[in-house]
């Protein structure tokens, strides 16, 4: 490309695409959330662990007491990390439609807003 050229701009169809498939994956992602949580909640709290592969990996049921990896675990009002999560998503948000064109932008922030908005 030369000096004073412009890239092509992207084509509506393929934004259109990218947000349908930032919208599918976001509400994949947060369903595959919600149901492997009530998936451990039903069976691995009540029956016990479930071993996946025998001295490698086991699934046991435990509670997160903090945020963010139980890095903040004295947390006297855990409600003001709702206006910092809203914060987070409004920014993934600005960042995808600011990022440079292409169909992983969309999948890459859907998945991040799918992680922070379940907590």
């Amino acid at each position: 490309m030369l000096k004073n050229q412009q890239p092509p701009p992207e084509q509506p169809s393929s934004t259109r695409k990218g947000w349908l498939s930032f919208a599918a994956v976001l509400v994949a992602t947060l369903g595959l959330d919600l149901w492997t949580k009530q998936w451990a909640w039903d069976r691995l709290r009540l029956d016990g662990p479930v071993v996946v592969w025998e001295g490698v990996l086991e699934l046991a049921f435990a509670y997160n007491r903090g945020t963010s990896f139980s890095l903040v675990r004295e947390v006297e009002h855990p409600i003001v990390f709702l206006p910092i999560t809203a914060l987070i998503v409004a920014w993934l948000l600005v960042m995808v439609r600011s990022l440079a064109p292409g169909q992983l932008r969309f999948v890459a922030i859907g998945l991040a807003i799918g992680g922070v908005a379940i907590f």
